[in-house]
């Protein structure tokens, strides 16, 4: 099965008033994130950070979430961060990201982040319910990587386990599209578009209401999805 895995890389960095004895002059914090409010401790192991080695102990690892960590500083520098998923023995190499830490000059906080979208491949059911519970898109087999090409680079449009940096959100537009030109519509589509006009209406009285209505339809079906794959894995 093919997933779709949203992270976010970012960092947060304040001036300090008075340097430190050492001679750092900033506070900063580095993490790795989800794009969503998804648990990535449901699939992730443990996240390490391979600091400058000037730090004492440069390579920290986390191994619950928030996987992040916090130190001082006076410059910035590379930092290296590695992702091991739990229990998936097919997935290699992990995946592995660098990231500039820099430094404000002075004046307000700093924070900044980017997005790592990542598809995987996986035969492992039950690592394919830990993403799912981490909040994975599940990415349909009839459509290939060269047809969400990016148009403004010509570059595949997801991101693989080396770390592609697209925004998925037009790629996923075009897949969808893709996928609903080569099947006819059915019952499933005609519920679909029943449930859309309800949230719709929904939303239009009550947006907090219609918000939760669509968590609560989002959440059934995930459960449906995952209850599938537990029962094909139980028929093996």
């Amino acid at each position: 099965m093919r997933l779709l895995v949203n992270l976010v890389l970012g960092h947060k960095a304040t001036v300090l008033e008075t340097p430190t004895p050492n001679g750092s002059t900033h506070d900063w914090e580095i993490y790795v994130g989800s794009g969503s409010d998804a648990n990535l401790g449901e699939y992730i192991d443990r996240v390490s950070f391979k600091l400058h080695d000037n730090y004492e102990n440069p390579l920290r690892t986390v191994v619950s979430p928030p996987f992040r960590i916090r130190d001082v500083g006076y410059a910035g520098f590379i930092v290296k961060i590695k992702i091991y998923f739990k229990g998936d023995g097919d997935i290699q190499p992990e995946p592995e990201f660098t990231y500039d830490l820099f430094l404000q000059a002075g004046g307000e906080p700093l924070s900044h982040s980017r997005r790592e979208n990542l598809t995987i491949t996986t035969s492992d059911v039950e690592f394919e319910r830990m993403l799912l519970h981490g909040g994975a898109i599940i990415l349909g087999s009839g459509i290939s990587d060269s047809q969400l090409t990016d148009p403004m680079d010509g570059g595949p449009g997801l991101g693989s386990l080396n770390g592609g940096r697209r925004d998925t959100s037009q790629f996923l537009a075009k897949k969808r599209k893709l996928d609903l030109d080569k099947e006819a519509e059915d019952e499933f589509d005609t519920f679909g578009k029943l449930v859309a006009h309800k949230l719709r209406y929904i939303s239009g009285l009550d947006r907090l209401k219609g918000t939760r209505l669509q968590a609560k339809v989002q959440k059934i079906l995930l459960e449906g999805e995952i209850d599938v794959l537990e029962e094909s894995r139980n028929y093996r």
